[in-house]
């Protein structure tokens, strides 16, 4: 895994490559060609491609096939990979406000596209009216940010832009919980619903289709009572991936899934090779499931571990960041992105904000 050490903004662009290349669909498109009897073919036309790439410091962008000229119809596939520092933005001229990656086109005229590569930033945003909590958990759902509960509440929140925020219900169906899991998950022929899972409120399972009102799923899941586990949706199905006991008494390392949020199977009866821990991360990349770090009975952890049916788990290698727990874990870009968490400088319990990825 690599640090993010700073960003550098400029304005230059830079033609790169001249080829050839169109903005239609390729279902659309097809080579023409005069075959009546007695007479020459015509040949089919060809067309031209002027890329252009933002500073090429930000980015770079692969074309195949690479040709000087594109017969009509031909499709041409660009896949656009950022620099560190930057993100992948979206496709303009030609291709305006596209934002497939990889870009897929049959052509169809001369063509000028351009890849638009953008820094990577943060602006704080302080002024929220909820308060202060711990463990909380947040959603993106219906195309926006839901904040879950915490330790010591079980208020719903919600966001279209994460600056402005709309208490949806001051006291939701399910007790005051931190530490549980949440997740955006469909059933089997059902719509996609918020679901709540566990934490220091006991092992029931909620479902909500707006926020407002929620429905008890279960009232005792197969897993036993738990906090501070990991939770996560793969393979068409919902994931329960260790943590701590809600009693205190004992770590956990089990592996648990679920087709329908209602019935759950354990994957592993003996543990996996990852210790019991708590407080730890996990996220989906590469057709994979991923745990990261944690606490186990002594001290945070920095462990990578892989697996593509929760059974069988591979320790992957780890990178120079220190470790740590309640951190948490995202995908964007095919990459895997690890945010802050708390860890031990000097023997100290420090809060981490820095900011890792990692490609695998």
């Amino acid at each position: 895994m690599r640090r993010i050490h700073g960003f550098l903004m400029l304005s230059v662009l830079l033609s790169t490559f001249t080829s050839c290349y169109p903005l239609l669909d390729p279902a659309d498109m097809s080579p023409t060609l005069d075959d009546s009897p007695g007479e020459n073919p015509v040949s089919p036309e060809t067309y031209g491609l002027v890329l252009t790439i933002q500073d090429p410091d930000r980015g770079t962008v692969v074309i195949h096939p690479v040709k000087d000229r594109y017969t009509s119809g031909e499709l041409i596939t660009f896949t656009a990979s950022a620099s560190d520092g930057y993100f992948f933005s979206h496709w303009a001229g030609d291709g305006e406000n596209r934002i497939d990656n990889p870009l897929l086109l049959g052509i169809g005229q001369d063509t000028a596209l351009t890849a638009v590569f953008s820094p990577i930033t943060w602006q704080e945003v302080s002024d929220v009216p909820w308060s202060q909590r711990n463990e909380p958990v947040v959603l993106e759902f219906n195309g926006k940010l839901w904040l879950l509960g915490g330790s010591g509440t079980r208020d719903v929140w919600s966001s279209s832009d994460g600056e402005t925020w709309t208490r949806i219900v001051e006291a939701a169906e399910w007790s005051e919980r931190g530490g549980h899991g949440a997740l955006v998950f469909a059933s089997p022929g059902g719509e996609e619903r918020m679901w709540i899972l566990g934490g220091s409120g006991g092992n029931e399972i909620w479902s909500s289709d707006n926020g407002e009102a929620w429905t008890e799923v279960r009232e005792s899941a197969d897993w036993s009572a738990r906090t501070g586990f990991a939770s996560l949706v793969f393979d068409n199905r919902m994931w329960v991936l260790g943590g701590l006991d809600i009693d205190g008494s004992s770590l956990l390392n089990d592996v648990w899934s679920s087709s329908d949020g209602e019935t759950w199977t354990r994957i592993t009866v003996e543990g996996t090779p990852w210790s019991p821990r708590w407080q730890h991360a996990a996220a989906v990349a590469n057709d994979r499931m991923w745990i990261v770090g944690g606490f186990d009975a002594t001290t945070e952890r920095r462990d990578i571990w892989s697996s593509s049916d929760g059974i069988t788990w591979t320790a992957e290698d780890h990178g120079s960041w220190a470790p740590r727990r309640i951190h948490r874990l995202l995908t964007r870009d095919n990459r895997l992105w690890l945010f802050g968490g708390l860890g031990r400088q000097g023997g100290i319990t420090t809060p981490f904000n820095d900011l890792w990825y990692g490609d695998f």
